[in-house]
């Protein structure tokens, strides 16, 4: 989550303005969202990780579709066009991807802030 948050504070004119450009600044933000994740998750908050969706990107999208009560019956469709290069032509969302891939487009010493300062979340978040 850090790296793409600092994708999108570190692109120019990205749709967010004031977005972390930092990774302390970004580890922080991150941090606060884990924080209501943990929260919501105790009152049965419907939760799709990142790595779950990446893994079946089209069941996962089809579970929060249906729980949002949406038809879900076009979901195949959406994710081939993406696949295919219809890609959204929004400066600073979308980035290539995939689990793990922070430590990747992080310096050594920007992953190593997040590690140090997302340590205390990795058993909750079930990294551990």
């Amino acid at each position: 989550m850090v790296a793409s948050l600092l994708h999108v504070g570190r692109t120019p004119g990205a749709w967010w303005k004031g977005a972390p450009d930092t990774v302390e600044k970004a580890t922080r933000l991150c941090r606060k969202y884990v924080d209501e994740l943990l929260r919501w998750r105790g009152l049965g908050a419907l939760e799709i990780r990142y790595e779950d969706l990446h893994a079946d990107t089209a069941g996962r999208l089809r579970r929060l579709f249906d729980a949002l009560g949406l038809e879900s019956s076009g979901v195949e469709e959406l994710v081939n066009r993406f696949r295919q290069g219809a890609e959204l032509p929004i400066p600073g969302v979308f980035r290539r991807g995939c689990p793990g891939d922070w430590r990747r487009s992080l310096t050594p010493e920007e992953a190593a802030v997040v590690q140090r300062e997302m340590d205390e979340y990795l058993d909750a978040l079930g990294y551990r």
